[in-house]
C-alpha cells in the first residue's frame, strides 16, 4: 500500500490518495491539474520506510489564435479565436486579459478583462507603436496565466 501526497504549490492546497498494488510498480494518473500549475508530489510506502518526491509544472494555456485588428474611425477592435475551440478544459467564464505596450513611453498597461473574443480600444495616439497582448485571464495574483498572443499596431499605417 502506498500513500500519494499532492501539494498544489500555487493554490496552497493539498490532496492525499491511497493506492494498493499487487507488485512493486506504482502507477497513478493525476487528473484535473491546472494549466500553468506547479505541484509537489510524494509517493511513500504506507509504513513510511521509503519515499520518492518530485515537483512538476504543467504547460500553461496556449495563446489565443488568429489575433486580428479592425480599425474604425476613432477606435480599434481586437478579435481572436476562443481557446475553448481547442482546449476542452477552458471555460469561457474565465475570460481573457488584454494588455498594451506603448513604445514611446516604454510602458505596459492593462486594458481590461473580457469574456468575449473581441475587445474595443480607443484613445490611441497617431504615430505611436502599440503591441497588444491577449491571454487567458490569470487566476491567482498574476499566476496561472495563459500564454499571450501578440499583435503589433502602428497607427501611421492605419
Amino acid at each position: 500500500t502506498y500513500a500519494i501526497h499532492v501539494r498544489d504549490v500555487i493554490r496552497k492546497e493539498e490532496y492525499d490518495y491511497k493506492l494498493t498494488t499487487k507488485n512493486n510498480t506504482v502507477e497513478y494518473l493525476l487528473k484535473g491539474l491546472e494549466p500553468g500549475g506547479r505541484y509537489s508530489v510524494s509517493v511513500r510506502l504506507r509504513n513510511m520506510s521509503k519515499e520518492a518526491s518530485f515537483t512538476l509544472s504543467t504547460v500553461p494555456l496556449p495563446a489565443p489564435e488568429a489575433l486580428k485588428i479592425l480599425t474604425e474611425n476613432d477606435h480599434v477592435f481586437l478579435f481572436w479565436k476562443s481557446l475553448a475551440v481547442r482546449e476542452k478544459g477552458f471555460n469561457e467564464s474565465r475570460g481573457y486579459e488584454v494588455h498594451v505596450y506603448e513604445s514611446v513611453t516604454n510602458q505596459t498597461s492593462s486594458l481590461g478583462n473580457t469574456t468575449e473574443t473581441y475587445f474595443r480600444i480607443s484613445s490611441l495616439l497617431l504615430g505611436h507603436n502599440y503591441t497588444f497582448s491577449v491571454q487567458a485571464r490569470c487566476l491567482l495574483s498574476g499566476q496561472l496565466c495563459g500564454e499571450p498572443a501578440l499583435l503589433l499596431y502602428n497607427q501611421l499605417t492605419a
